[in-house]
């Protein structure tokens, strides 16, 4: 049971971290202006806004946001496909 659940965290997180690269090189490669860049390197932002807690001598910050991308989907697919296949 916990091997699936690192199993899925590792895609995931590898999937993520895969795509994020992906994206950032294509957003180098490619000039301004082209569609195909906007459709790569597009990302939507989902989540909170920061809440501050001051306490004089310390501040806490929290916050969640999630950035979403196309790359970042076709990483975690590609991630998938690599750990199914070699790792098993």
């Amino acid at each position: 049971m916990s091997k699936n659940i690192f199993f899925f965290l590792g895609v995931i997180v590898g999937g993520v971290i895969l795509g994020t690269f992906l994206s950032k090189v294509i957003f180098l490669l490619f000039p301004e202006n082209q569609k195909i860049k906007d459709v790569f390197t597009i990302e939507k932002t989902f989540g909170f806004n920061p809440i501050v807690l001051n306490l004089e001598p310390l501040i806490f910050t929290f916050g969640l946001q999630l950035k979403i991308s196309f790359m970042v989907f076709l990483g975690i697919i590609l991630t998938l496909f690599f750990f199914k296949r070699f790792l098993k």
